[in-house]
């Protein structure tokens, strides 16, 4: 009975049907793109993002702090607001403020790339650098044991030999 009278209903409104399938493909053409754009742009910054974090392999504090902040922003200001405010960022980018291009901008500046960029920030490959991404440091100073403690105040150079790693301290 249900499937019967959906079926005359979609027979009997052919232009409510064009109307719906045609929203339709506008819908998933917005999704699909901004979630496109949002990937190309966000994972770079996830990865920038955890990569550029305190004991990182990139360690930088004002980096992250920038990308954080621009990534915080980005998720707490509700989508209304936000396809308002950034009107005429979007006729620059589109040429229009109005239309399925036109809505692609703000659910990629406002939804996708800040998502993206933090699910790829914390995300539960990270677990894993730690074992396999450790030995890519540039420099990190070893841990100076006891015994050499006074070598290493006196401005002499010491270090891990095993890793390959070397450091001068001039403490003394």
């Amino acid at each position: 009975m249900l499937l019967e009278s959906i079926a005359n209903w979609w027979q009997t409104n052919e232009r409510l049907t064009y109307l719906l399938v045609d929203a339709l493909g506008e819908t998933l053409l917005m999704v699909f793109s901004s979630g496109l754009i949002g990937f190309a742009i966000g994972i770079p910054a996830g990865v920038a993002l955890h990569l550029t974090k305190d004991n990182g392999l990139l360690e930088n504090k004002a980096l992250n702090k920038i990308l954080g902040t621009v990534t915080n922003i980005g998720r707490s200001i509700p989508f209304i607001i936000l396809l308002v405010a950034i009107i005429p960022f979007t006729r620059f980018v589109v040429g229009s403020s109005i239309g399925t291009a036109a809505a692609i901008v703000p659910l990629t500046v406002g939804g996708a790339i800040p998502f993206i960029a933090r699910l790829v920030e914390g995300g539960p490959c990270w677990k894993y650098q730690q074992a396999w991404l450790k030995p890519l440091r540039l420099w990190e100073p070893p841990p100076t044991p006891d015994h050499q403690q006074g070598a290493a105040s006196r401005g002499t150079a010491g270090g891990d030999h095993q890793c390959g790693h070397y450091y001068f301290s001039n403490t003394g």
